[in-house]
């Protein structure tokens, strides 16, 4: 049972991967029979190259005998229905111009779809970075209510890695072995009590601006 579903599945492969030139093969024989079968089979989206598939059977619009075959191929494979592109004997013209004035807005549009996804990719990169920062950043929780002192020096502007700033007087700061600061114990004018403030949010200090 396993080997005939893949010999099944072998044979489908192939069969998409022939379908195109399957087409163009009988595209150039005077068989109509043969014309029409192969167009229909590019109706299915897995059948060959969707750009090939889809210029071979615009190209088919022109032809007496597989015409209407390729008009609708391309509507089953593309789910499109130009205006002007319905199948009318003596009007291929129009439905040639219909089809293609539509597949040449739809690779406009893959065009402008794929330079803009490429214009938010630094964009989405950073924003996950970001994200990726605040996550491991630690909570920040406000410390113990306690005594301050009275003097507490000129006021400090801290400038914050996820934008903005905050005034405070910076009373002690914490570093590591190698000096590299870990965090900061502020506390806030107007009795708005004190904290310690992460490194990691940390940008910028500027120090005695009041």
């Amino acid at each position: 049972m396993i080997k005939t579903c893949t010999l099944l599945l072998a044979a489908s492969l192939a069969w998409s991967a022939d379908a195109v030139a399957d087409a163009q093969a009988a595209m150039a024989s005077n068989d109509a029979t043969a014309k029409k079968s192969a167009l229909r089979a590019l109706g299915s989206k897995g059948a060959g190259d969707d750009a090939a598939a889809i210029s071979l059977l615009i190209g088919a619009l022109s032809d007496r005998q597989g015409g209407e075959a390729a008009v609708n191929a391309l509507k089953s494979r593309t789910g499109a229905s130009p205006k002007g592109g319905t199948w009318i004997p003596g009007k291929e013209a129009d439905t040639i111009e219909a089809w293609q004035g539509w597949y040449a807005a739809e690779q406009q549009k893959k065009k402008v779809s794929d330079l803009q996804k490429k214009a938010d990719a630094p964009a989405k990169k950073k924003v996950d970075v970001e994200a990726t920062e605040v996550a491991a950043t630690p909570e920040v929780k406000p410390a113990k209510v306690v005594v301050l002192p009275e003097d507490l020096g000129r006021l400090d502007r801290i400038i914050l890695k996820a934008g903005g700033s905050m005034l405070c007087y910076i009373q002690s700061r914490r570093t590591d072995a190698d000096g590299n600061l870990v965090s900061l114990r502020i506390v806030h004018p107007e009795n708005g009590g004190e904290e310690i403030l992460p490194a990691a949010l940390v940008s910028r200090v500027d120090e005695d601006i009041r």
